[in-house]
């Protein structure tokens, strides 16, 4: 009887929700709000400290309060435990969707009641810690606010209280019911269904079942139609172990935004015959690891790319297989080290005798990708695929082209590594004609793109390959962006650009050269254009999107360069990290967790087969022989990748003031040969991610070690090595 008139109090209660009437608030628009219900445990009401951007409100964010009012939406949004409640992810959550559709109101649910198992989400289950009846309590609330708009999303964060012998074999199970039961009493039975990750905290090791909980939350879009999983990657506690803080709760919010609106754009039913994979690969030139806001960068300006990144996988250690463009361009073609394919060098070279104090001859290496090699395109293209190319090539010009190498078509892409011309029509390209006077390069090769995508074969699946002239040098400020980082500088800085001294030349020790920045911004631009067209076309649901850089950020010269890659050293043309450590994002649909991040090192020669292995295709190890497939990783496993051993071979002069040398990274550690000054650096990235201290004398057997790994595989491979000037010897091991 107690619950009975419990229920009846509640009928009446939110039988007409109210909105609290404020001058902020203007009219609902006709066709009411976008609703979202938040249920689930303590994570989900939230248990951050409250700031005062938390209070802050925005004219069009509801929340249906404890007394079932429309109010502005301000922290603490859930009321099932008042004396704790504080920060959580709805109100971040609301305010990343009004971004996506500022013509929009949205009205948030907050249903959550810390400490539920979720036996107490079950129809006419009560929760005694909080008096409450979750489920129905949820249920009743909902039906209320659907009388001011339409449901457009379900958010649940629990598992904490189920992680327990017995619960945990149990918990799947329920969990696809309780989704199930959900969308039939609501009446929206393909209702966006997001699952967040329970906190993941090096002091507290997950058990068995707590991965066991987690393998339910992981596997649910494999499974359930329109549901995602949200990672916990990289968010911290608040002290206590459990909950997040309230910068982490702020992310958590706009990883659950970027799987609705994933969910909004891609629905399906589990019914649907699933499609053929296509493939989505960004290639940008000379971006930095650090030139992304995703990465760290406070003055550039990246939304697009970081929603990219948001929504799928973030590798802190990608590699480039060289530190400059050729050698990693044939590499990705062909999942071949450079060495093997005989580019070592950017094509043609720089001609040694033309540095000053040069002790080596230069190393003969292709000034084309060798026709008898098998690219990634041509494997595609035999199974049926559409492959389409945009950009800078750079692997050879006339019989060398895109079209000779697998791709159908070839928009811009020639033997230049700069943009013949320049960026600005008329340009100079002989594969690209500019339309009109003053066209910018990058927009166009993105109309290009997605004129592709909009006239394509809807019965092929694709491979889109866009390789950006930007952010390569001639450094030419994007007009339509500049001045935005023009006016950020002049804010920001007051003093003269800090200098590093590296070897004989100097590093730009911070980001504020505004033309580099607006090229950056160009690129972000072009990418979301992109991204967009996938969703406007229903083809993001089974289009894999790989968005990567051929090398570090030019930062180290003879005088300075454009970008300043710290933490990391140096930059394009040098072995240190920010020579070939590079952003590198990957978005798989259905298989990537939202918000993921990895520790494990990867290099370019993985693009080869990880994309065979999305595409069900067998694997072509006698070709891709210097990588692996990156498919279990992506998807979360662990344990997903072997333990391998990375090599650079770089024996040339360089611009960036580099001089001959070679690398290796083996775990932790990482060592560096270089032949023109007659030594070896040896390097702990973990505990020294700048490469600073250098630990050979501390270390002696490992650098020994390593640099014998380095020469038995030199040896192996046939690596080119530089020859002295006088010396008649050939420069072929």
């Amino acid at each position: 009887m107690k619950k009975l008139l419990l229920v009846c109090a509640g009928c009446i209660l939110f039988a007409r929700p109210a909105l609290s009437q404020t001058s902020e608030v203007k009219p609902y628009s006709p066709d009411g709000m976008d609703l979202y219900l938040l249920i689930g445990q303590s994570n989900m009401a939230g248990r951050g400290r409250i700031k005062p951007e938390d209070v802050e409100t925005n004219k069009d964010l509801f929340t249906l309060n404890k007394d079932g009012e429309w109010t502005l939406a301000r922290d603490p949004l859930h009321f099932d435990k008042p004396a704790m409640v504080g920060t959580g992810l709805g109100k971040t959550f609301g305010l990343a969707m009004l971004e996506k559709q500022p013509s929009r109101q949205v009205g948030l649910i907050p249903c959550a009641v810390g400490g539920s198992p979720i036996d107490a989400w079950q129809p006419g289950a009560y929760y005694k810690p909080t008096r409450s009846y979750p489920y129905d309590d949820a249920i009743r609330r909902a039906k209320a606010a659907m009388k001011s708009g339409k449901l457009k999303g379900i958010l649940w964060h629990q598992g904490e209280s189920d992680c327990k012998p017995g619960l945990a074999l149990e918990y799947e199970k329920k969990l696809h019911s309780l989704i199930e039961r959900l969308r039939e009493e609501l009446d929206a039975p393909l209702v966006p269904f997001v699952v967040g990750q329970m906190g993941q905290f090096d002091e507290r090791p997950w058990d068995s079942w707590k991965k066991r909980v987690d393998q339910a939350h992981r596997t649910l879009p494999k499974k359930i139609s329109a549901t995602a999983f949200v990672s916990s990657d990289r968010l911290k506690h608040k002290g206590d172990v459990v909950h997040f803080d309230s910068a982490s709760y702020r992310e958590l919010g706009r990883r659950y935004s970027a799987a609705i609106q994933w969910l909004q754009a891609n629905p399906r039913a589990s019914d649907e015959p699933k499609k053929p994979m296509n493939f989505l690969f960004f290639l940008v030139d000379d971006l930095g690891w650090a030139d992304l806001g995703c990465y760290g960068s406070r003055f550039h300006e990246t939304p697009n790319i970081d929603r990219l990144c948001v929504s799928g996988m973030q590798f802190n250690y990608g590699y480039a297989a060289c530190p400059v463009c050729s050698p990693t361009r044939a590499s990705i073609l062909t999942g071949r080290h450079p060495v093997r394919v005989d580019i070592t060098d950017w094509i043609p070279g720089q001609i040694p005798n033309r540095t000053q104090g040069a002790k080596f001859r230069q190393v003969k290496d292709r000034d084309s990708l060798g026709l008898s090699e098998v690219t990634l395109a041509e494997i595609l293209g035999r199974q049926g695929y559409q492959t389409f190319f945009a950009g800078k090539w750079h692997l050879g010009g006339e019989g060398r082209l895109p079209t000779d190498q697998g791709f159908d078509v070839n928009i811009g892409g020639g033997d230049k590594g700069s943009p013949p011309g320049g960026y600005y029509a008329p340009w100079k390209n002989p594969y690209l004609t500019a339309q009109e006077p003053g066209e910018y390069l990058t927009e166009r090769l993105t109309q290009e793109s997605i004129s592709f995508l909009q006239t394509r074969e809807e019965e092929r699946p694709f491979f889109l390959y866009l390789s950006y002239y930007n952010v390569h040098t001639p450094i030419t400020p994007y007009q339509k962006r500049v001045g935005t980082f023009e006016s950020k500088a002049a804010k920001w800085f007051e003093d003269r650009t800090p200098v590093i001294k590296e070897h004989q030349g100097q590093t730009r020790g911070r980001q504020d050269n505004a033309a580099y920045a607006s090229m950056i911004r160009a690129v972000d631009d072009s990418v979301g254009q992109i991204l967009d067209t996938l969703d406007q076309l229903a083809l993001s649901q089974n289009t894999a999107v790989i968005f990567f850089s051929d090398n570090g950020g030019l930062s180290t010269k003879s005088k300075i360069g454009p970008t300043c890659n710290l933490p990391l050293r140096a930059g394009k043309g040098w072995l240190y990290e920010g020579g070939v450590r590079v952003p590198t994002l990957i978005r798989v649909p259905g298989i990537t967790p939202i918000g993921s991040m990895t520790d494990v090192p990867v290099v370019s020669m993985d693009f080869f087969p990880t994309i065979l292995d999305l595409a069900d295709l067998p694997e072509r190890p006698e070709l891709h022989c210097d990588g692996q497939s990156l498919s279990k990783l992506l998807a979360g496993e662990e344990n997903a990748t072997e333990p391998r051993t990375l090599f650079w071979h770089y024996p040339h002069y360089h611009g960036s003031t580099w001089t001959p040398g070679a690398s290796i990274r083996h775990g932790d550690w990482k060592l560096i040969e270089f032949y023109h000054e007659g030594k070896v650096e040896l390097y702990n990235l973990p505990q020294d991610p700048g490469e600073l201290a250098e630990v050979g004398e501390q270390f002696p057997k490992k650098r020994e070690e390593l640099r014998q790994k380095l020469h038995n595989w030199q040896g192996r491979l046939g690596a080119r090595m530089p020859v002295p000037f006088g010396d008649n010897s050939t420069s072929q091991n």
